[in-house]
């Protein structure tokens, strides 16, 4: 930091974004009343004649815009808030976002898309599914639609009427979630709308040519379309460092800045005027990317900086940033809780106060042409952090390099991306060819973030929640203290303690993160998202395993546990979230034998059964009462619905299929465990009824700990640790608190993967439970 720059409207940018917060989180109240003992504080400061009498009333005055104005526009979201959970309502919207993949859906494995809906009006429908005879109501508000394949084709603008029941989100830009509405009518936009839905549609047929590995990253790069991005090479942008590529930012915004001043100067126009085409030349391209908080940032902050050049006085970064801060908050008060907003103001911070320093550092030891190229990335980065661990936990040890790679082909493919967009809605001539040399350009940067991705130290732990931000703001103090211009042995204290900073985090992060498996272990709930797998030790590297997952982590546990041979796959019935993750399982240890539910065979059992016949294997359906010796591990199949002889149930009933789920005790090794599937709390009760009291040393509960249970099965099990798996974030509520209390009622410890990654017992001791969380001695 240096003396030229001007920090003085960041108080009060500080103050706005604290006020948009507490407003866009429903608490203005709390905000209201913090301003007040400003005023009250002001009013004394000026009755006395205080100096500070300035400095607090800009970021009083600010604060109390923010909140008015603000709170103004959160207020036509009222409507649409009303109507949150009151049945179905006829929704009028416009599209806000491209729809994107999300996850396939729990029961059937279908594939899902996830798109944004600015609402415009809401009405109760008629039996015909018009609007009802009260007519619509205006409002505003976003509204997150999870829907089928059949919404695919939707694009930005769309104006779309649906019927939808609206579901509560939380705090948050979206007032409403509504799964599979009913989409009644589809009116495509209009004016400029219309023009930047040509242009994005344009350029994606201009690119459809592409190959698979670089066609998605061009036109993330481009118009911030990830859509088509494969899921790997996302992963490996994100381990290293280069997200911001694609999620289109301050970066992109200059190299286009850049492109049109050289077009501008061309024009025989005055200053005043060169800088207005520039203006709007900028809301064009913000307009094609879409309003996405790196966006709306960058544009505020070129206007700021413009009409300051208008006018004759010199642009500065953080007056600018500042200001344009100050003003995004009074206007979208939800931008204060989005995490993009959030990275982009960190990183131009970074950038204006902190690369000129660590430059100069750098420059005797690299010379200034990679110093130059280093200190912006690593400034950037180093800024972010404390924001990024709340994201994701994790650093790595290349992202400076990757950035510095990636600087050669990131400003011609963003500039000539530019110009195809323009080529390929005009229909010209070589838009084609245009994207294929794009293509080009952008491999070495798919290249540079697989190579860099599974490098030792791409993704190294870090530690989560405030713990991780403190160890994160401890770290770039330490890195500005180091290439501050302070004396030598100042800077050598905050070189050491941004070391020793660095290496206790991520040395203690990876301890906490990691569950030692004992080597005695005979149960395992492994840690698969949401989703079931349980793991049953049966020799020295055999288990069986009873559910996958729905995909992703069930390799990584059985490589924990040392598994390399299941002779026995339990499916216990046909959900992806339990049976998505065959292919996995078999990629890591050779499966012999597998039994499935009654449930999968009808259709609802189709998807597994082509994976099982790929791999070479067929399932049996257990009868009731079998047992069956597995090495070192007994299985005996209880009484449910999913056993031989009964008739599956419709692959679209999704609770039918629950209840036709297998359950098992399972014994090894001394421990015993019963393994719950999905069971509803009616067929829970119908298996309390059909056997007698177990006690057991722990339960699998049912249904992810879903809020459906059956009080007497969690009475006649007598667990002593109850294992819940879901997954981190869910959507679903699990699980529910009420599951947790019940069995917690019944004296059992309660443990969930969401919290505590795979769960691991052992007969040490009595029973010993090893997780991530606190160590549990069961006795």
């Amino acid at each position: 930091m240096t003396a030229r720059h001007d920090l003085r409207l960041v108080p009060a940018a500080l103050v706005a974004w604290a006020c948009a917060m507490a407003a866009a989180a429903g608490q203005p109240r709390i905000a209201w009343a913090v301003l007040a003992g400003g005023a009250v504080i002001l009013v004394g400061l000026a009755m006395r004649g205080g100096d500070g009498v300035a400095l607090l009333a800009v970021p009083v005055a600010v604060g109390a815009a923010v909140l008015l104005v603000g709170g103004a526009g959160l207020a036509r979201e009222a409507p649409l808030a009303a109507a949150v959970g009151d049945g179905e309502v006829l929704l009028t919207a416009v599209a806000a976002s491209d729809p994107e993949p999300t996850n396939p859906d729990s029961f059937t494995g279908e594939a899902r898309v996830r798109l944004d809906l600015d609402a415009v009006a809401v009405a109760t429908p008629d039996a015909s599914g018009q609007a009802g005879s009260a007519g619509a109501v205006r409002t505003s508000g976003r509204v997150v639609v999870i829907a089928d394949q059949r919404w695919s084709d939707l694009r930005v603008g769309d104006t779309v009427t649906v019927v939808a029941r609206l579901k509560e989100t939380g705090v948050g830009r979206a007032v409403a979630i509504a799964w599979d509405p009913e989409l009644v009518e589809v009116r495509h936009p209009v004016g400029v709308a219309a023009l930047v839905a040509h242009a994005r549609q344009s350029f994606r047929e201009a690119t459809a040519s592409l190959d698979d590995e670089v066609r998605g990253l061009v036109r993330g790069m481009v118009i911030g379309d990830t859509a088509d991005m494969d899921a790997a090479q996302t992963a490996d942008m994100r381990t290293v460092g280069l997200t911001h590529l694609t999620a289109v930012s301050g970066t992109h915004f200059a190299i286009v800045a850049g492109l049109l001043g050289v077009l501008v100067r061309a024009l025989p126009v005055g200053r005043r005027t060169r800088w207005v085409a520039l203006l709007v030349g900028m809301g064009c391209f913000a307009l094609l990317v879409l309003p996405q908080p790196s966006v709306v940032r960058a544009l505020g902050m070129a206007c700021v900086g413009a009409a300051a050049r208008m006018w004759g006085r010199p642009a500065q970064a953080m007056p600018a940033l500042a200001t344009s801060v100050i003003a995004l908050m009074a206007w979208d008060p939800y931008l204060a809780l989005e995490y993009g907003m959030a990275l982009s103001v960190s990183a131009v911070t970074g950038i204006v106060l902190l690369a000129p320093a660590l430059r100069r550092a750098l420059v005797p030891s690299l010379g200034g042409l990679v110093a130059g190229a280093l200190s912006i990335p690593v400034a950037a980065q180093l800024a972010c952090t404390p924001v990024l661990v709340l994201l994701d936990p994790t650093v790595s040890a290349w992202t400076a390099v990757a950035n510095t790679a990636a600087v050669p082909f990131v400003a011609p493919v963003v500039a000539l991306g530019a110009l195809d967009v323009v080529a390929a809605s005009l229909s010209m001539p070589g838009a084609g060819a245009l994207a294929q040399v794009l293509g080009r350009l952008a491999l070495p940067i798919a290249r540079i973030a697989s190579l860099l991705a599974s490098a030792p130290g791409a993704s190294l732990p870090w530690p989560e929640g405030a713990a991780g931000v403190a160890c994160a703001v401890a770290l770039l103090a330490g890195v500005a203290l180091a290439v501050a211009s302070v004396p030598v042995p100042v800077r050598w204290i905050g070189g050491i303690s941004a070391a020793v900073v660095l290496v206790l985090s991520v040395r203690g992060a990876h301890e906490s993160l990691s569950t030692e498996v004992p080597d005695s272990w005979r149960i395992a709930t492994c840690d698969v998202g949401q989703g079931d797998m349980t793991v049953v030790r049966s020799g020295t590297e055999a288990a069986v395993v009873i559910d996958t997952g729905p995909g992703g982590g069930a390799a990584e546990c059985l490589d924990a546990l040392g598994v390399t041979r299941v002779p026995m796959l339990v499916l216990t019935h046909p959900h992806s979230d339990h049976d998505g993750a065959i292919a996995e399982i078999a990629d890591r240890a050779r499966i012999e034998e597998v039994w499935w539910s009654s449930a999968a065979l009808g259709d609802a059992g189709a998807r597994a059964g082509a994976d099982l016949a790929a791999l070479g294997l067929v399932a049996t359906v257990p009868d009731e009462g079998t047992t069956a010796s597995v090495g070192q591990a007994t299985l005996r199949v209880l009484a449910t619905d999913g056993t031989a002889g009964h008739p599956p149930a419709q692959a679209d009933d999704g609770s039918a299929v629950n209840d036709q789920s297998l359950a098992l005790l399972v014994e090894s090794g001394g421990l015993s465990i019963v393994v719950l599937g999905d069971l509803e709390a009616e067929a829970q009760a119908a298996l309390a009824d059909a056997i007698e009291p177990l006690e057991v040393d722990a339960v699998k509960v049912a249904h992810h700990g879903s809020a459906s249970q059956d009080e007497a099965l969690a009475d006649d099990l007598r667990a002593s640790v109850a294992l819940f798996s879901a997954g981190e974030g869910n959507t679903y509520g699990h699980p529910a608190s009420s599951a947790l209390a019940l069995y917690e009622a019944t004296g059992a410890v309660t443990m969930r993967t969401d919290e505590c990654g795979t769960i691991v017992l052992s007969p040490d001791d009595g029973l010993t439970v090893a997780s991530r969380c606190p160590t549990v001695m069961a006795g």
